[in-house]
């Protein structure tokens, strides 16, 4: 093993210093944690057409987008189509196009789709208006959610004044853009600290249905967030298997195979989830007490456990309940596999996790951990640092690991870049562990870049 914060198992892979390239990452991450929708409609008049069309390139374009000439000609041909039909039909319709993204995780820099369809006219006397401007006839429906990160603050009031004024709201000034800034500003910093998850909602809508954009466009700006339970419940029933791979983690094998005698060296594993480590120990002889927060996870496990009567208690909970059944200097293995990683937000959150683990390890017992770890000479920016917690990616420099470890009765043994060691020590067979673990463990959900980014996980082993 190498020894305690040793980055030089990546060497041979230069790695990216550049600021510029290195912002450029993060503006890139944060665009793909946008989701927007939009839904654009007006009358059926081929007259209108090439208006409505401009439009919707305009909006497009305020959301980033760089529409290839081939899109815009399938466009054009679309609505050409579109309008003749519903000009032919009794009553007209309206003719609608929706925006959506074209890939849900990667928001708006995986691009659009863009679906016509016809809805009723609910206005048969603005189609006898026949002088009526097309921005008088433009109806207009969207939702735009940003993440609250502090950091991009202004990045999110340039894509709210962006977006108004490809809608025709050509008056916005800076003045306009201050005041955003300036009720914004006390907001997101409170927000993100009561979840990484949270959101700023912004929907719009034409603020007077009778002359559509020509009459403004009306905001309502909300908070929202979703939950570590919900984000699984909706992964339990969108992904195919087990939510984290079905292997075990080769590092959790092989310290655990250094503990002796299997039945006499228990285990606990926190944040065990689907039971991946959890099931593979306990099948190995170790009594196991498997902790995990979230119900939907706990049920998987427990029905795991049942289906193949292993010796595994599992609990369902969080590590910080003093209540919570655990024996105290019990467990010859503590693990935390993906947990301080995904979830951890600080380095006070941290020690107090290292403070219970230090109660509950046997003398002599080890304790398993990863977290990303930041180059000794990289210094994160507030940005890398809040973009590290949307993205489950936590990081800390190898001083504020100190911080976290300084005083306590464990002794750091080893550590390991994540990548490297699982890629060596798991059959080629079982390799990636799960189709997003590569770019997740190598730092690249954080720095999508060329190279090795400046962050990577790491596991740390220590011994009480």
């Amino acid at each position: 093993m190498n020894r305690p914060f040793d980055f030089s198992a990546q060497a041979r892979e230069e790695r990216a210093t550049d600021p510029a390239l290195l912002a450029s990452a993060l503006a890139l991450m944060y665009d793909r944690a946008i989701r927007t929708g939009w839904e654009l409609d007006m009358p059926c008049r081929q007259e209108h057409g090439g208006a409505f069309l401009a439009r919707i390139a305009e909006l497009l374009q305020a959301l980033k987008q760089q529409p290839t000439p081939e899109e815009i000609s399938s466009w054009e041909q679309s609505l050409t189509t579109y309008l003749a039909e519903g000009a032919q039909r009794d009553p007209a319709p309206r003719l609608a196009v929706a925006l959506e993204l074209a890939d849900e995780m990667s928001g708006l820099a995986g691009g659009f789709v863009l679906q016509f369809s016809f809805i009723p006219e609910e206005n048969p006397a603005a189609l006898l208006d026949s002088g009526a401007a097309p921005d008088q006839l433009l109806q207009v429906r969207g939702v735009l959610r940003l993440p609250c990160l502090p950091s991009f603050l202004g990045e999110q009031v340039r894509l709210l004044g962006n977006i108004l004024r490809a809608l025709g709201q050509r008056h916005l000034g800076a003045e306009d853009l201050e005041g955003w800034r300036a009720s914004f500003a006390p907001l997101l910093p409170e927000w993100f600290a009561q979840s990484a998850n949270a959101c700023l909602q912004v929907q719009f809508a034409s603020l007077d249905p009778a002359i559509g954009l020509a009459g403004g466009i009306d905001l309502e700006v909300s908070r929202i967030f979703a939950s570590i339970e919900s984000h699984y419940q909706r992964w339990s029933r969108t992904r195919e298997g087990p939510l984290f791979g079905e292997h075990p983690d080769a590092m959790a094998l092989n310290v655990a195979a250094c503990l002796g005698e299997a039945a006499a060296a228990p285990v606990l594993d926190v944040g065990a989830g689907t039971g991946r480590n959890s099931l593979a120990l306990a099948r190995l002889g170790h009594p196991v007490d498997a902790l995990e927060l979230t119900v939907v996870l706990t049920e998987q496990l427990d029905a795991a456990v049942e289906a193949e009567g292993l010796p595994v208690r599992v609990l369902q909970g969080d590590i910080f309940d003093a209540e919570l059944a655990l024996p105290p200097s019990s467990y010859r293995l503590v693990l935390l596999s993906e947990v301080i990683a995904s979830h951890f937000r600080s380095v006070d959150e941290l020690r107090r996790l290292l403070i219970r683990a230090c109660e509950l390890l046997a003398p002599g017992g080890m304790l398993l951990f990863d977290v990303f770890l930041a180059d000794p000479d990289f210094e994160p920016s507030a940005a890398a640092r809040e973009m590290s917690q949307l993205y489950w990616c936590w990081l800390l420099t190898p001083t504020e690991l100190q911080q976290a470890l300084a005083g306590l009765p464990l002794v750091l043994v080893a550590d390991e870049a994540v990548l490297d060691y699982e890629r060596t020590h798991l059959p080629p067979e079982l390799w990636p562990p799960t189709r997003w673990y590569v770019q997740w463990t190598s730092g690249r959900n954080l720095f999508p870049v060329v190279g090795r980014p400046p962050v990577e996980r790491h596991w740390l082993l220590c011994r009480r």
